[in-house]
């Protein structure tokens, strides 16, 4: 079972079209997941789980609802320091004017570690709470996480605030981009999330730093949970 759960850079680099990416992609998480040491690899990002879960499902997410589920539209996931992490071919009619994409992530950098840590063991976390570390990973880290009421912070302030900061850190190198580059910016919406209320408050952040973006054709911002998905045509 563990060889075939076993995922490769090879594998991740496999054309496939907007219909099949994310029901593949889903596919591969829940099979690498069917044993401890696979919950473990998927849940702590390890090797090529690392781009499975953080470029791959943003994009299937994406392909799927942007483009369909299309089987005129082939994506490919692209490994390395380019500046991008798919290509797109588009073979419709009316192809869309994307080339490329790039996927970043609105999460805590480290502490989004430690959060996942605290889960594991203590069996609990307060997604968007203050979180104790103590020792290293070298020194048997363990870390806490309080769950009392005033402990919690506005998850909708935490989670424009950490998409904020990741559309600053590529306003500050948008130079290095094609013209015809999507960006996808993936957050957690499994926190508290109230659809409309919290979707109409990203939606005027990110208006606000649409000329600052020039360089990226398309914006999206992507919920891992699937649910939530706001685009913006910067074309204009």
């Amino acid at each position: 079972m563990e060889e075939m759960s076993a995922l490769t850079e090879k594998e991740l680099r496999i054309p496939r079209s907007a219909r099949d990416l994310l029901p593949w992609v889903q596919h591969r998480i829940q099979q690498i997941a069917t044993t401890e040491a696979g919950i473990d690899t998927v849940r702590f990002r390890r090797g090529p789980a690392k781009k499975l879960v953080e470029e791959a499902l943003p994009l299937g997410i994406f392909a799927a609802i942007h483009y369909r589920h299309s089987l005129e539209v082939m994506l490919t996931h692209v490994l390395g320091n380019q500046s991008y992490d798919a290509t797109v071919e588009d073979i419709r009619t009316s192809p869309s004017p994307i080339n490329y994409i790039e996927v970043t992530q609105a999460h805590e950098g480290e502490t989004d570690f430690h959060r996942r840590l605290a889960l594991v063991q203590n069996g609990y976390v307060n997604h968007v709470g203050p979180i104790k570390k103590i020792g290293t990973r070298a020194t048997n880290l363990s870390v806490e996480s309080k769950m009392v009421v005033e402990d919690f912070d506005d998850p909708l302030k935490v989670t424009a605030d950490l998409v904020e900061e990741a559309l600053n850190r590529k306003v500050k190198i948008g130079s290095r981009y094609d013209s015809k580059t999507a960006l996808i910016i993936a957050f957690d919406d499994y926190i508290p999330f109230q659809k409309d209320r919290d979707e109409a408050t990203l939606k005027q952040l990110v208006g606000r730093h649409l000329p600052k973006l020039r360089p990226f054709s398309w914006i999206a911002l992507v919920g891992w949970s699937g649910r939530t998905f706001i685009e913006f045509d910067n074309f204009k």
